[in-house]
């Protein structure tokens, strides 16, 4: 048997893509989806790093508490 001329990821796109027509021949509707699925993955990702943003202040605040109180008990002690 040949080996392939393509890629593995090549060969990966075009067996998702079988049979579906070029870019330029897609439906409005599959276009439409298309961008809808492009927009809630944006929005999906700004939230992760909305959350993640909101976990690293809390830490940046907890680790800053902690300092201040050594600090606090290290002037104390002095």
């Amino acid at each position: 048997m040949a080996e392939p001329s393509m890629n593995p990821d090549e060969l990966a796109w075009a067996f998702q893509n079988a049979g579906r027509p070029p870019a330029a021949q897609r439906t409005t509707s599959e276009a439409f989806a298309a961008q809808a699925r492009e927009r809630e993955l944006k929005v999906l990702d700004h939230k992760a790093q909305v959350k993640q943003h909101a976990q690293d202040q809390q830490y940046n605040q907890a680790v800053h508490a902690q300092d201040m109180a050594a600090a606090r008990a290290h002037h104390s002690a002095l």
